[in-house]
């Protein structure tokens, strides 16, 4: 809770000075189809946000970056070419879940913030034009991963809940 109260109070003001903006929630634990996540941020009657919290160290940066992120002199057709046979994803150790589960998340929302209380990490899954799937080669997912050293965690969360506005039509561009 000691994330969500100062950032709704934020939101709850800031959402109220906007033209168009009639209704702000945020829900938890709320079952959409096959997923259930923790919290969803509905502005609208849009899903602009979902927020998932994982036990302590369940982010790790190196999880997520040092196998499976484009750098000079790698490209994500090498990546994908370097994945095991089996597997389907280069990422390692826990990302792979958490991004597994954060994909049924996108079917309801294409951002989805992930938090323990070390780190968080923002994915942008939300299709790209004419809603094409994303894919690791033509339209990547956008990803941030915070340590909570340099934005804290609601920094972080308040950027993200923008964002969300503004992808979702309700919040400029």
């Amino acid at each position: 809770m000691y994330l969500l109260h100062d950032v709704n109070l934020i939101i709850e003001h800031f959402l109220s000075r906007l033209p168009g903006i009639d209704v702000f929630t945020c829900i938890g634990q709320s079952t959409t189809g096959y997923s259930r996540p923790d919290i969803k941020y509905v502005v609208n009657g849009k899903t602009v946000l979902i927020l998932e919290y994982k036990r302590t160290n369940t982010l790790r940066d190196s999880d997520w970056t040092d196998a499976a992120l484009v750098r000079p002199g790698r490209t994500a057709q090498q990546i994908l070419h370097g994945i095991s046979p089996g597997k389907q994803t280069a990422l390692t150790h826990n990302a792979a879940t958490v991004s597994k589960q954060a994909s049924k998340y996108s079917s309801q929302c294409g951002l989805v913030v992930i938090c323990n209380y070390q780190n968080m990490i923002v994915l942008d899954l939300k299709p790209a034009l004419h809603n094409a799937r994303w894919n690791d080669i033509t339209n990547p997912v956008k990803y941030f991963f915070s340590d909570g050293q340099t934005i804290t965690h609601k920094q972080l969360l308040l950027a993200a809940l923008i964002y969300g506005l503004r992808k979702a039509g309700l919040q400029g561009v």
